[in-house]
């Protein structure tokens, strides 16, 4: 009887190890993937506020553009009057 139980603690005890090690790698596995999933995150974030800048830019290209044909249009009537006038 003795030597049973200690062959059933030997077997416990390897269940135990193996279970042990398969927790630590799982937990290694999960580890990693949310390091990438912090890191995709992260460059989803960058990705987004480089877009808004970009846009940004345009939209400031845009309203100088705007503003410029709007002042020549001005100064282009200004001038048409001025000469159908004088």
């Amino acid at each position: 009887m003795d030597e049973a139980n200690k062959k059933m603690e030997a077997l416990k005890k390897a269940y135990a190890d193996i279970i042990f090690n398969t927790t630590k790698e799982a937990t290694a596995k999960i580890m990693v993937v949310e390091r990438r999933a912090y890191q995709y995150q992260k460059e989803m974030n960058e990705a987004k506020e480089e877009a808004l800048n970009m846009l940004m830019r345009f939209k400031a290209m845009m309203d100088a553009k705007v503003n410029f044909w709007s002042s020549w249009k001005k100064c282009r009537i200004g001038f048409l009057f001025l000469i159908v006038f004088l």
